[in-house]
């Protein structure tokens, strides 16, 4: 992947990959205004440049409609507030 991709355009191409690796023929994104403005250049051209762009599929859904994709918004506010709710996740919590 080029050196040029910021922080989580790299971290976006590892999922991807890992979703190839074990052979998961589907990637749920979280959607956001955000997300839908640079999430499909980025994500299309990550399948393209891991060579799994036939293989795998994306798609975006907010997270009402994926409760699994609430947990790292719930975590960032509880990383946030700190104290006692930051040491309830801290065992899950890796950097």
């Amino acid at each position: 992947m080029g050196t040029s991709w910021g922080c989580g355009v790299r971290a976006c191409g590892g999922v991807v990959a890992h979703v190839d690796d074990v052979g998961a023929d589907r990637l749920v994104l979280g959607r956001d205004d955000s997300v839908l403005r640079w999430g499909p250049a980025v994500v299309g051209g990550i399948t393209r440049e891991l060579g799994c762009r036939d293989t795998v599929r994306y798609e975006y859904a907010r997270a009402a409609e994926g409760l699994l994709l609430s947990v790292p918004d719930a975590t960032v506010w509880w990383w946030g507030r700190g104290g006692h709710w930051r040491r309830r996740i801290r065992p899950g919590h890796r950097r």
